[in-house]
């Protein structure tokens, strides 16, 4: 059976996607300009990791085994800012996403290691949702390219 790899794609886009300003509210431009930095240079990086032609679950494991510790080295310098002044909250529920998406990464990368395919479509699932909800409180705090996958 062949998995599709369009929502892990999906969901890897939005992990990749890179931060910038915009909104207002109290948000430095120096946090900005940090989390862009760090956005950009996440996409950057797993945009030149090669996604598996064929999705067998081994070839995904090893795209996986690739692209996590792009996001755990993301997901680290994000968590060392210095959250905006107002919106600590809101900080704090993206960082949780963060953590969330990095969780379910690490969860699909067991399942494909141990052909497990409903656990990963499980954790698929749950990173696209945690994707969701951190590209909402991106834009929320006003790093609105970091909102858009792709961008």
């Amino acid at each position: 059976m062949r998995i599709l790899p369009i929502a892990l794609v999906a969901a890897l886009a939005l992990l990749a996607a890179g931060c910038g300003g915009g909104g207002s509210g109290t948000i430095s431009p120096e946090l900005v300009r940090s989390a862009n930095a760090i956005c950009k240079q996440q996409r950057a990086q797993i945009g030149h990791v090669r996604v598996p032609a064929t999705p067998t679950m081994p070839a995904i494991a090893r795209y996986l085994a690739r692209v996590l510790p792009i996001a755990e080295k993301a997901n680290a310098d994000l968590h060392a800012l210095e959250p905006p002044k107002g919106r600590e909250e809101l900080w704090k529920k993206l960082l949780g996403e963060s953590d969330t998406s990095l969780m379910q990464l690490r969860h699909m990368l067991l399942a494909a290691r141990g052909r497990a395919r409903l656990v990963y479509h499980v954790a698929q699932s749950r990173l696209a949702t945690s994707d969701l909800e951190f590209s909402q409180t991106a834009h929320d705090i006003g790093l609105v390219t970091c909102a858009t996958p792709g961008a």
